[in-house]
């Protein structure tokens, strides 16, 4: 496949490094900065005061949270929050200071990108478990963002011992603000870790960082869009827009061959070349696809990878599967490819090849592999890889600690077919669904099973103060 960049951004790999509008510092044992770094920081502070008059008189800087391609966020203080009615967005009264995230927006990025995120957030007021919007500020060519500070832990300090408790409350806040975002026909393409603020302490996490977002809603979504075989017509088709299960529109299409066969002509203009990698193409002749490709690298779903021009809100869902899959095996990043060829292999390597070409030919495309331990994935199912890549989990989790670990699907035990530790599998399972017509919604997920207990606060404070964190303002 040719590589195009066709949104505002590029393919996310530059995004690994961008903050959200909401980020605030995860809880810092101490400041390693240095005396020089420091300085500078309060002098750029100094200059975004002065560049907008706006912001003097009503938020005072003081430190910089982070920064990344697109913007920077500084922790502010509110020098006038007891002027104004803040229970939409704080239920409770706060003495003393009041601190906000202060996103500032950089000069370079697109004024429709700038619009559009504010857009989004604007819409999003209100929502469960969404950053919110509390002021926006333009001055000339400088336009700032003003939400909560939110509290929170870095994801690499709890995600390898995280309980299933704690995945409960964690996925639970992330599925309530993606169905609210998703009721609202808006895809957020970025969801990863560092978008989602959590705070083991309290049990409540913010979506944040809708800079990537895509607005989908409009009477032009209904109509056919493109040669992908899972795309449906809308209601104008009477009965036809009925779902229909994808194998059935792919055996009238192709009765009796293969699915990498019913596409093979365009797999002729595959040549060899010595000092290529291997699986690139000398030449392809086939016209450029354009589809948004945004989001970042190791959360992007098959569709975006295959440049399908269909996408929905569904690759969200995707992402979270992926953050599920860190936390069960303990390994972040679990993918970390550095192109979308090489990110094509990685979920190759754990679905295998058939499984992949059948998702491929949904969006109208070819995938082909020489390499023979794609044939048949290393793994039988998402929960031989969790136990293989994770044998404690099974042991943590299992009534009887000392007892045997289940060697195999065959001989697994009893307990674990009806165990939260299966559920929460099984939850993955369902975000994780190649075909992307058949993976569960935020409000479907929100439903399952897994999602019946609670998560006990105490054992947070108990995480939080492992890790040697401040419980001030607790």
């Amino acid at each position: 496949m040719q590589d195009e960049e066709d949104f505002e951004g590029g393919l996310g790999e530059e995004e690994d490094d961008e903050v959200g509008g909401e980020v605030s510092s995860s809880e810092p044992e101490e400041d390693s900065r240095s005396e020089g770094e420091i300085q500078a920081i309060g002098a750029e502070m100094d200059g975004v005061e002065r560049a907008v008059p706006g912001l003097l008189g009503k938020y005072h800087l003081v430190d910089r949270l982070g920064e990344g391609t697109f913007s920077s966020v500084y922790k502010a203080i509110d020098l006038h929050h007891e002027s104004f009615d803040n229970s939409s967005w704080q239920p409770q009264a706060r003495k003393g200071k009041v601190y906000v995230a202060v996103k500032r927006i950089y000069v370079t990025s697109s004024p429709t990108r700038i619009q559009n995120e504010l857009e989004i957030l604007h819409d999003l007021r209100g929502a469960r478990n969404v950053a919110y919007l509390i002021d926006a500020i333009r001055h000339e060519d400088q336009v700032l963002a003003v939400m909560p500070f939110n509290r929170h832990q870095d994801f690499r300090t709890y995600y390898r011992t995280a309980t299933l408790p704690l995945l409960r409350s964690y996925f639970s806040c992330l599925f309530r603000a993606l169905s609210a975002t998703h009721n609202l026909q808006i895809i957020h393409r970025d969801v990863k870790p560092a978008n989602f603020l959590y705070d083991v302490t309290t049990g409540q996490g913010v979506l944040c960082d809708y800079g990537l977002a895509q607005k989908i809603g409009g009477d032009e979504w209904f109509e056919w869009r493109s040669d992908c075989l899972h795309s449906l017509p809308g209601p104008s088709w009477g009965g036809v827009a009925d779902r229909k299960r994808v194998q059935q529109k792919l055996e009238r299409l192709a009765p009796g061959t293969s699915f990498y066969k019913s596409w093979r002509p365009a797999l002729q203009v595959m040549q060899q070349k010595g000092n290529q990698k291997p699986g690139y193409l000398k030449e392809d002749r086939r016209p450029n696809v354009r589809a948004n490709r945004a989001g970042t690298r190791g959360f992007r779903a098959p569709e975006v990878l295959l440049k399908c021009p269909d996408q929905t809100v569904a690759l969200d869902i995707w992402s979270v599967g992926i953050v599920l899959l860190c936390f069960l095996t303990r390994r972040f990043p679990f993918f970390n490819s550095n192109d979308d060829t090489e990110a094509l292999a990685e979920i190759t390597a754990i679905f295998g090849r058939r499984k992949m070409e059948r998702c491929a030919a949904l969006h109208n495309r070819t995938f082909e592999t020489n390499i023979r331990e794609y044939e048949t994935p290393a793994h039988a199912n998402l929960h031989s890889l969790v136990r293989a890549l994770n044998p404690p989990l099974i042991v943590e989790n299992s009534p009887d600690p000392y007892g045997p670990i289940p060697a195999s699907e065959d001989s697994i035990a009893e307990w674990y077919q009806g165990s939260e530790l299966s559920q929460v599998v099984d939850l993955m399972k369902r975000c994780l669904e190649l075909d992307c017509t058949k993976r569960w919604t935020a409000q479907e997920c929100l439903e399952h099973p897994f999602f019946r207990g609670t998560y006990d606060l105490g054992l947070g404070r108990t995480v939080f103060r492992e890790h040697g964190w401040d419980e001030s303002g607790l």
